[in-house]
């Protein structure tokens, strides 16, 4: 199942680059789009990782709190 998920990946990877870079635009449009994209994804990653945190946090005070 991992193989097939890392081949899956860089596949829609691949895809992804080739239909940014074939797209009928100028190149200071393709770039500020890529920088978009990388910007949102990078929001939406830090944004996963606070409540990541925050659940995790969590999850130790539980845990304290019942071995007092």
């Amino acid at each position: 199942m991992g193989r097939f998920l890392f081949g899956f990946v860089i596949g829609v990877v691949i895809g992804a680059v080739v239909v940014i870079f074939s797209a009928p635009r100028s190149g200071s449009e393709t770039i500020e789009g890529i920088r978009g994209m990388l910007d949102d994804a990078v929001a939406v990653g830090k944004r996963a990782s606070a409540d990541r945190e925050q659940e995790l946090w969590s999850q130790f005070r539980t845990r304290l709190a019942k071995n007092d």
